[in-house]
């Protein structure tokens, strides 16, 4: 769960690459504040994100729109 937490953080920080989630790693208030005791490097959070496929990244996606517009995803695209 941290792992996964300190990838939404660092792009709510700005970060455009698994790289600049290092910055954060520096800030021990945000630590502080989140209770996060060690933050993850970078490779942590780029092997998280390896261990899904292509499929599961569509299904995923799919029902995100459908939950996000109320509709099913299959009218606007195709499956």
């Amino acid at each position: 769960m941290e792992t996964f937490t300190a990838f939404l953080l660092a792009v709510v920080a700005g970060a455009r690459r698994f790289a600049h989630t290092s910055l954060l790693r520096a800030d021990v208030a945000l630590h502080g504040l989140l209770g996060i005791t060690r933050f993850p490097v970078d490779d942590t959070i780029r092997n998280l994100f390896q261990r899904f496929g292509q499929g599961q990244c569509q299904r995923f996606f799919l029902r995100l729109v459908e939950l996000a517009t109320g509709a099913a995803a299959g009218m606007f695209f195709r499956i």
